[in-house]
């Protein structure tokens, strides 16, 4: 899963020709950094020292993450099930 955003990420930028005054590549592997954190076949290149930074969007410690906000927020909302947390805190 992270593996393919951060391709993802790389195939939109490309296909939809976005300069680098928009973002650089740079910018795109901090961003595929903060993604494949998680994974244990990817060598962190950013953000070594603020590590909390990577458990944010891809948390391996225990899996709490954006991600999972979003999926019980969105899940809730097609459910018709209220939610028994604030997501948007």
């Amino acid at each position: 899963h992270e593996k393919m955003s951060g391709r993802l990420l790389e195939q939109i930028i490309d296909t939809q020709y976005i300069d680098d005054d928009c973002i650089s590549r740079e910018d795109c592997r901090k961003i595929e950094d903060l993604i494949r954190s998680s994974c244990s076949d990817y060598k962190i290149q950013y953000f070594k020292e603020n590590h909390y930074l990577r458990e944010i969007v891809a948390n391996g410690r225990n899996s709490i993450d954006v991600d999972k906000f979003d999926y019980l927020a969105r899940d809730c909302y097609y459910c018709g099930v209220q939610a028994s947390c604030d997501f948007k805190r």
